[in-house]
């Protein structure tokens, strides 16, 4: 397992001496040793991924990162430690509180969860919002490549708590992957000229995805694509979540809905196949459109348009 130390939060680069490769035994009781500081800022960081080395330094950030050996989670709401130890038993971990534990009365302190194998940042990539879902209440820096973590520390050592606890190491490979529908782009000029039927067709695709049930944080992605596809806004994107979304889903908080509709194009386009597929998966409902009202309205306005010229 490595171990990677920076002298502060705005240090990005280390000398690749400050990686260590060592047995979780020997990791875990460093992350339970307590060091009193006068200030958070006085204390060492660490982070559980593994870097490329580049001219003997180690650069902190998401472009140079390998792999993953563990879990850090950040709990300063929610979950009481004590509630923790229960929820965590069973597994491989080790507890300790952080520097402003017990500041308005509320528990704050992170979890320590090693994998049993490292995990590849391209399967972190994908597991990402399944570990988020994993963990509700988390703070969502504890899912960030880049992050680097404070060591147990405080100001006082009567306010301290740290634990370690035996069990199994946690298996990455129980998280899912994030499914994202197959899409592609177009340029303005492509879209549909008929406003029209890019109105009944945008209405047909958010009430069959309304009617759909059961979607997670997993799935924001794919819905936004459908969503974007069709010229929806991210109001219509909120309103499909809040009915078809799963209620105890972080898909229903406001960061989340807001970092998947900026993550996916304006101009994406996907194919019917994979659009009802996804639909159809969820159970909802197929996407209709009535096309020969809209002809109807389109020759009425064409006969419109003629009277207007001959006029």
């Amino acid at each position: 397992m490595k171990i990677t130390f920076f002298k502060s939060e705005w240090e990005t680069y280390t000398p690749e001496e400050m990686c260590m490769e060592a047995s979780w035994d020997v990791i875990a009781d460093m992350l339970t040793t307590f060091v009193q500081v006068p200030s958070k800022e006085a204390t060492e960081m660490y982070n559980l991924w593994s870097f490329r080395v580049q001219d003997g330094q180690i650069h902190r950030c998401k472009d140079d990162c390998i792999a993953l050996h563990g879990l850090v989670l950040d709990y300063d709401q929610n979950l009481s430690m004590v509630d923790a130890v229960e929820q965590f038993a069973g597994f491989e971990c080790a507890i300790y509180t952080t520097f402003n534990h017990g500041v308005g009365g509320r528990d704050k302190y992170r979890v320590v969860l090693p994998f049993a194998e490292p995990m590849p940042v391209a399967e972190f990539n994908k597991k990402r919002c399944a570990m988020i879902e994993a963990f509700p209440g988390v703070d969502r820096a504890s899912f960030s490549r880049s992050q680097a973590i404070f060591l147990h520390s405080g100001p006082d050592a009567a306010q301290a708590f740290s634990a370690r606890m035996s069990g199994h190491y946690l298996d990455w490979t129980v998280f899912e992957d994030e499914e994202v529908v197959e899409y592609t782009t177009a340029p303005a000029r492509d879209r549909r000229v008929d406003p029209d039927f890019d109105s009944a067709y945008r209405r047909a695709v958010i009430e069959s995805l309304a009617s759909c049930r059961g979607f997670r944080h997993l799935n924001a992605l794919s819905i936004v694509i459908l969503l974007k596809s069709c010229g929806a806004t991210f109001e219509d994107y909120c309103a499909v979540v809040s009915i078809a979304g799963d209620q105890d889903s972080c898909i229903q908080e406001d960061r989340s809905r807001t970092e998947a509709w900026a993550a996916v194009p304006d101009d994406v386009r996907i194919g019917r196949d994979k659009r009802d597929k996804f639909i159809a998966k969820f159970e909802g409902k197929p996407v209709r459109v009535e096309r020969i009202s809209l002809l109807e309205q389109k020759i009425q306005r064409l006969r419109g348009e003629l009277n207007e010229i001959t006029k």
